[in-house]
């Protein structure tokens, strides 16, 4: 993210409902551009207005200034010192069809929630793709945070790069003999099931490998579909899995079930889906249901689970009831 003063691009108060901010000097709006396809290119700066909740959508041809983040990105000289590289470059849009969507963040001085925000905006981008199809939201073409109206030193616009994670906040990947081994011989089990099945792990494997990028709600759902995929759970019943990681850990099922909250972390599982909780997810709880699967999928693959989950309960740092509670 890098904020740059920004004195080009006035007239954003005029774009956003005039009942969202009170100081607009002291408030910011998520805008978000999307180029469009496959449309008549109107007359230029006229624009078909959306208002949804929270949401304003433009429509329209434009040439749309914004800060392009593209080239940002980590780049890791050792295995422990990270340089960022690439640099923030302000455009516009070509002058062709563009969906902007515009939502509040700081609004009279206090700050709002970005993912909440993100949310809103994702949620609308859905809401005119469902009604105008695929070509409405083609491509992304920027996120950007901007002032409202300019202050006494221009203008401030803040570009979201591309997601970048700090490396060195995950483990070295274990490069030994034994592990090397164990990969080994877990294609060897992939390729020896049945293949309805190896089907399902490949699709699970599918699933926690987008579950790792991102966060939040989406990463939350991707693991446990993976999970489910994985594992001998059926028709919503999670008692299969829970017995299949009991007997893996060699514990009863009763003592597995309230030791390691699976039933709990279902429970969260249906809010988000069925009532539409939208309470923050932890990031260790995403680290958890990670390795929930992988010990899932070491013992469909009839390989020694690693005991992960005794590793991240054994933490100070880690907290499952309150990753899980309701809230």
């Amino acid at each position: 993210m890098s904020s740059e003063p920004n004195p080009s691009s006035p007239g954003l108060g005029d774009l956003v409902p005039g009942d969202w901010f009170i100081d607009p000097v002291a408030s910011t709006v998520l805008v978000v551009g999307y180029a469009v396809m496959r449309v008549p290119a109107d007359r230029p700066g006229v624009l078909r207005a959306f208002d949804l909740p929270s949401v304003r959508a433009l429509l329209g041809t434009i040439d749309f200034p914004y800060f392009d983040t593209s080239t940002v990105r980590f780049e890791v000289d050792t295995a422990n010192l990270v340089r960022v590289e690439g640099h923030v470059e302000p455009r516009r849009t070509p002058l062709a069809p563009h969906l902007i969507l515009l939502t509040p963040l700081r609004v009279d001085g206090v700050d709002g929630n970005e993912a909440e925000a993100r949310s809103r905006v994702e949620a609308a981008a859905g809401l005119l793709a469902a009604f105008l199809g695929r070509n409405a939201v083609y491509r992304l073409v920027f996120e950007n945070v901007t002032q409202v109206a300019p202050g006494a030193s221009g203008q401030t616009v803040t570009g979201f790069s591309r997601a970048v994670e700090n490396p060195l906040s995950f483990p070295a990947p274990p490069l030994d003999d034994a592990t090397i081994d164990l990969i080994k011989q877990a294609g060897k089990s992939l390729a020896a099931v049945d293949p309805v099945r190896r089907e399902r792990y490949v699709l699970a494997l599918r699933w926690f490998h987008q579950a790792l990028y991102g966060g939040g709600v989406d990463s939350f759902l991707r693991y446990w579909i993976a999970i489910e995929a994985v594992s001998p759970m059926t028709d919503g019943d999670i008692a299969p899995l829970v017995r299949a990681l009991a007997d893996g850990y060699g514990i009863a099922v009763g003592d597995f079930k309230e030791q390691y909250g699976i039933g709990r972390i279902y429970g969260l599982r249906n809010r988000i889906v069925h009532q539409g909780s939208r309470r923050p997810v932890h990031h260790q709880l995403l680290d958890y249901l990670g390795a929930l699967f992988v010990e899932l999928l070491r013992i469909g693959l009839r390989l020694p689970v690693a005991r992960s989950l005794d590793a991240l309960l054994s933490s100070p740092e880690f907290d499952l009831n309150s990753y899980i509670s309701s809230p």
